[in-house]
């Protein structure tokens, strides 16, 4: 009895899972690969639809909060501020 995440597809792509077999995330939703989210079912056993809307929104915010930051951050001491 209970729901079973569908997320056999991803194991190709070797995104931590727990035992249940829902991908693991941190608190702003992220995976255990750079750049990837996980929300809703696949994310988390409380399976509502008001969970899947608020994880979708901490994605959301934290997406938008990763593309405004300057490229030359990412890039490490390599890279040089420009005027």
């Amino acid at each position: 009895v209970g729901m079973t995440p569908n997320t056999d597809i991803f194991k190709k792509l070797d995104i931590e899972m727990d035992e249940k077999g829902y991908i693991k995330t941190d608190r702003t939703q992220k995976t255990s690969i750079d750049g990837i989210y996980a929300v809703g079912d696949i994310a988390s056993d409380l399976q509502l639809v008001v969970i899947a809307v608020a994880q979708g929104a901490t994605v959301a915010n934290n997406a938008y909060i990763e593309l405004k930051k300057p490229y030359w951050r990412s890039a490490g001491s390599q890279a040089e501020e420009s005027h």
